[in-house]
């Protein structure tokens, strides 16, 4: 009885050590998250509106998947000839295991793109809101509800209090900065146009407490430097955009690399607008000691859907026969970022 109680403490203990060392939502198509990657790329896109549904499926061969819900969305306003300000909302809400542990969280940004040169500029931005975070104890298995035969639910168990452990709320805050540069092809007809971007944010700075059981435990900083370029083969329809990614959050650190390859299928109708801009786009990225992603993305006028898979390379491919985690994204901008590319003078976070 002593002996399987300490074991399932252990277990319990594990588990929830496994889940906070993980301590933020996570999504692979970072290209279709910039709010939570950096503040600073609220309002810097091409057009004045655009929103972002995001849902990933985690894990499901291993255990109860890990799910998470994401809805986003920004504006640029106030544009003038020396910049212009960028303001979002994000909302989430994330499940994870077993016990439901979960996050909601409600996180509004403002930035301040200044504009540089003709098609350069410098962004800095600040978000803020609040999270809860919840756990359902009521299919946790403690080691005195054993009865002798089997784990027994109606004994009242002393090794925790749901009470105790179910909720609590927290605020939470980032900063972050981005430089970004534009170019247009060299001639009508050439499309060799360069669009660049790079940053850096810092994000819990304010390091909020995570614990459920009232201890003074907090989440980590975390430093996130991200770097992305889309060139136009000249003459060509067909665009290189290389990624990359890196997180640093406590002990944990993670590295994610890859490139997109989109494909002009039709021009946007600039008089008519009968015709509306297409595209499409496959790529693949390396988490370093992860996953390899598989991504797509198809384009038509202001719409935007990305899929993704995530193939398990990591120690974990033993159980979960190298299925990691499912990932659909879709995007609403508005003007159509087709017809309007480059006018706006931002550049499109891809």
């Amino acid at each position: 009885m002593a002996l399987m109680k300490k074991i399932t403490t252990i277990i319990i203990a594990l588990t929830m050590f496994s889940l906070g060392k993980a301590q933020d939502i996570h999504f692979s198509q970072m290209h279709m998250t910039p709010l939570l990657i950096n503040p600073a790329a609220s309002g810097g896109f091409v057009g004045d509106q655009r929103v972002t549904l995001n849902y990933r499926d985690q894990w499901r061969s291993v255990a109860n998947p890990y799910t998470t819900f994401a809805l986003a969305g920004d504006m640029a306003m106030l544009k003038g000839n020396s910049g212009h300000m960028g303001v979002g909302l994000q909302l989430f809400r994330d499940k994870a295991g077993d016990l439901g542990m979960g996050t909601t969280s409600a996180i509004t940004s403002v930035a301040y793109h200044v504009k540089l040169t003709s098609g350069q500029y410098l962004s800095g931005g600040i978000s803020g809101g609040i999270s809860q975070r919840n756990i359902d104890f009521e299919g946790a298995r403690f080691g005195d509800q054993y009865d002798g035969a089997g784990h027994n639910s109606a004994i009242a168990t002393l090794d925790a209090n749901p009470a105790d452990l179910a909720n609590f709320l927290f605020g939470d805050f980032s900063g972050g900065v981005q430089w970004s540069y534009s170019s247009s092809a060299s001639t009508i007809s050439s499309k060799d146009g360069i669009d660049a971007s790079a940053g850096v944010s810092f994000m819990h700075f304010n390091r909020p407490r995570r614990s459920y059981v009232g201890s003074d435990e907090r989440f980590y900083s975390k430093l996130v430097a991200h770097g992305m370029v889309s060139f136009g083969i000249k003459n060509t329809n067909l665009e290189i955009q290389p990624q990359g990614y890196y997180f640093l959050q406590g002990p944990s650190q993670e590295l994610v690399a890859g490139a997109n390859f989109r494909y002009i299928l039709k021009e946007e109708s600039k008089y008519t607008g009968l015709v509306k801009g297409a595209s499409v786009a496959l790529g693949s990225y390396y988490r370093w000691d992860d996953a390899i992603i598989i991504a797509a993305t198809v384009e038509h006028g202001s719409y935007a859907l990305g899929l993704s898979y995530d193939v398990n390379m990591s120690e974990l491919r033993t159980a979960s026969n190298r299925r990691g985690g499912f990932e659909i994204s879709l995007r609403f901008t508005n003007p159509n970022p087709f017809l309007y590319k480059g006018t706006s003078g931002s550049v499109k976070f891809l």
